[in-house]
């Protein structure tokens, strides 16, 4: 994370929504609804997102039902789910990590 704040969603915690900022956020619960970061975004392993990401960077480790975008990078850990397209300019996925959907990569595909 970088210095910009962390606001986190719980576990347990469903929230239904737009959420917008220039923070960074923290996901163990559950959104529907569009989510526009301008710092960080985190979904663990519990979290779920049904809705688009568009953010800074984007670690992905629980599931996204929706289409991701971030301007730096996106990494994908081995119990990370993607249900949409992709576009980044740098991406890291791991053994394990399971998308369905387009991926684009590349320097000038997330601007």
């Amino acid at each position: 994370m970088n210095d910009k704040k962390t606001s986190t969603i719980l576990k347990g915690i469903k929230i239904k929504g737009e959420i917008k900022g220039d923070g960074n956020i923290r996901i163990e619960g559950e959104i529907e609804g569009q989510i526009s970061i301008g710092g960080n975004c985190d979904i663990e392993s519990q979290g779920v997102v049904t809705g688009n990401i568009n953010s800074n960077s984007l670690i992905i480790a629980g599931t996204v039902l929706g289409n991701v975008s971030a301007s730096d990078r996106i990494e994908i850990n081995a119990t990370g789910k993607v249900e949409g397209d992709i576009k980044v300019p740098r991406i890291s996925i791991a053994d394990g990590a399971s998308i369905n959907g387009s991926v684009s990569v590349g320097e000038n595909v997330a601007k």
